[in-house]
């Protein structure tokens, strides 16, 4: 029988937190759940990945995140998982089972279903940057508020 995982994917590391609750397939590989996660938090995919689960890693220095599926690493409600992307900024996010579920007539999946704030832009400095990312947007002034703008990051 064809079940969905019900994911809420957050990241801890930002106050307050930005979440999204996601609903993808339980038959998908870690890596198309990977993708999953870069479209829904409007990033592109440009550095390197790993979920830590059951104290095994898959993706970078660890598992064929290809050979393994959501069901087979978060295999039940309240189970969880890591979720590093870019290991220079160092983005953390906790993947949190809320429910395993039939998929819904007419609709699609992967999909996202809710969700809080917008995610912090590629290549900011991880969450120390994105807080300096913030403060210069507020005070529209200064050499980062400069930079952003030449970003397109800033109005």
């Amino acid at each position: 029988m064809e079940t969905v995982h019900q994911l809420r994917v957050s990241m801890p590391d930002i106050e307050p937190v930005v979440w999204r609750r996601l609903h993808v397939c339980s038959h998908t590989p870690l890596s198309g759940l990977h993708a999953v996660i870069q479209v829904a938090m409007g990033w592109d995919d440009a550095h390197l990945y790993e979920f830590g689960a059951q104290g095994e890693r898959y993706g970078h220095n660890g598992r064929e995140p290809s050979a393994y599926t959501v069901a087979q690493v978060l295999p039940e409600v309240g189970s969880g998982a890591g979720y590093v992307y870019d290991f220079g900024d160092h983005w953390t996010r906790h993947l949190t089972v809320e429910k395993i579920h039939r998929p819904a007539a007419n609709t699609r999946y992967p999909r996202c279903s809710a969700g809080r704030r917008a995610c912090p832009p590629e290549d900011c400095g991880g969450p120390l940057g994105y807080e300096r990312t913030l403060r210069a947007i507020r005070s529209r002034k200064g050499p980062r508020c400069r930079e952003l703008r030449e970003w397109g990051l800033h109005t």
